[in-house]
Order: C-alpha cells, then structure tokens, then sequence
C-alpha cells in the first residue's frame, strides 16, 4: 500500500504551493472509490458535513469523523471530491443518498 486517499467536499486551489499544476477532473463513484482505498495506506478526510460523511462510512465501511482540517497537497496524492449536487445555503441535510451526490476523482499533474 502507498499514498494517500484524500476525500475533499471542494477543490482548495490554495493547497498546492506549486507556480503551475494541471487538474483534471473525472466523474467518479464509491466503486472506484473502494479500488482507492485498497491501494492507499493513508486515508484522510476534509468533510465536515455529518450526513455525507455517514454515507462515505456506509458505503467505504470506514468509520470517518467531520474534520475541519486544511489540505495540503503531496505527490501521490489520490484525490475525490464528494459535493452535494444542490447544496442549499443555511440549511443542513440531515440524511444524504447516493442521488443527492456527485464525486469527482482529481488527478493533478505538477508542471
């Protein structure tokens, strides 16, 4: 196992400190996800959101808790980002679904 599997709810462009990297992003799902998860040592999460995190745990059957933590990118780095598909400023989704969720695999590529 190497690396590291980063889960991000946003893509924080300040965790890179490098002058230029390319990111690409790619539709993705828990299945691809749990692939991720097989291959990395290291898994840290970067979502605060409680019923999102309930169903990463579900669906990784991890036991991940909401962080409020910074990002900082390193070499190696396997990176999603699980958003809500319309999130709703001042209200809280107290139970999310598959349905109510995008996640994208990021690959970044440092020039």
């Amino acid at each position: 196992m190497t690396g590291r599997l980063i889960l991000l709810n946003a893509f924080p462009v300040n965790a890179f400190e490098y002058q230029k990297f390319e990111a690409r992003f790619e539709k993705s799902n828990f299945t691809d996800m749990k692939f991720s998860e097989l291959r990395c040592s290291d898994i840290r999460c970067y979502i605060r959101h409680p019923a999102t995190l309930q169903l990463i745990n579900s669906k990784l059957r991890t036991n991940l808790q909401p962080s409020s933590g910074l990002y900082q990118f390193q070499r190696g780095d396997e990176i999603y980002v699980v958003t809500l598909k319309a999130p709703e400023r001042g209200k809280e989704m107290t139970a999310v679904t598959e349905n109510d969720i995008e996640i994208w695999k990021v690959s970044v590529k440092v020039i």
